[in-house]
């Protein structure tokens, strides 16, 4: 729900998003939430070197990425609404692993226009 990119100059902060969507749609307990959103900030911080924007874009998520919003980008999106902050069971972990091997590794780079990092 927010620019992959600037529209004022070169930073990109697509790959960041990526990861973070892609833990939004994993879910998991509201440990794993906060630690997801501080990556998120930490990886934003890294590439614009602005501490504020990092820290609203932190806000951001810490406001509406809430498991009991009835939106498609909360956290656990991958599952029903009923799910919730918990665990992932053994069948949930093997459900996400199917999925992720079944993403191409390539596709963050197409997602995001960019080469990969290393």
């Amino acid at each position: 729900m927010f620019l992959d990119k600037s529209l004022i100059n070169d930073d990109d902060w697509c790959r960041c998003c990526y990861e973070h969507d892609l833990a939004y749609w994993r879910g998991g307990t509201e440990k794993q939430r906060e630690e997801a959103d501080q990556q998120l900030r930490d990886c934003v911080y890294e590439v614009t070197g602005n501490a504020e924007f990092a820290d609203f874009m932190y806000e951001g998520v810490r406001f509406g990425g809430s498991p009991y919003f009835y939106n498609w980008y909360r956290w656990g999106y991958g599952w029903g609404y009923e799910r919730g902050y918990g665990e992932l069971s053994i069948e949930e972990l093997n459900q996400v692993r199917t999925k992720l091997l079944e993403i191409d590794d390539d596709y963050p780079k197409f997602v995001c226009n960019e080469t990969k990092r290393n």
